[in-house]
């Protein structure tokens, strides 16, 4: 038996799965595997929409704030100087900086982009997960 928020789950599941399934073919057929990652994109982009909007709807939940956009601010440019060097340059030139500058734009955007319950709340969280783990071994 299923509960009220299970069963539109299952019809999100199966459209997103028949839609992800209507791309990949023709997609794939173009592209190669490129086609197969960007139809697998857009089924993954779609799904998340789809349950944000649902949140939004049925429980009166907005996941997205002000603060959560300014990662895209940051993360735009930095794959925009990433694809730019990768393209202009060697390969490796551009390897080199992203394994700088992810850790970096990772570690920025916990501290710019999320408040301080945000912060507080994902402390909690690594604190109880390290603890689980130790308990484990």
């Amino acid at each position: 038996m299923m509960t009220d928020n299970q069963r539109e789950n299952v019809y999100l599941q199966i459209g997103i799965t028949v839609v992800t399934l209507a791309t990949a073919f023709p997609l794939t057929f173009l592209y190669d595997i490129y086609g197969l990652a960007l139809a697998y994109a857009i089924g993954f982009i779609l799904n998340n929409a789809v349950e944000m909007m649902f949140l939004w709807w049925r429980e009166g939940l907005f996941p997205i704030t002000v603060h959560h956009l300014r990662i895209i601010g940051v993360g735009v440019p930095l794959l925009a100087v990433l694809y730019t060097l990768n393209a202009l340059f060697a390969a490796w030139i551009g390897a080199l900086v992203a394994f700088v500058a992810i850790p970096a734009f990772v570690a920025g955007s916990f501290r710019w982009c999320f408040t301080a319950g945000e912060r507080e709340a994902i402390g909690k969280w690594k604190e109880e997960t390290v603890t689980n783990l130790r308990k484990r071994i």
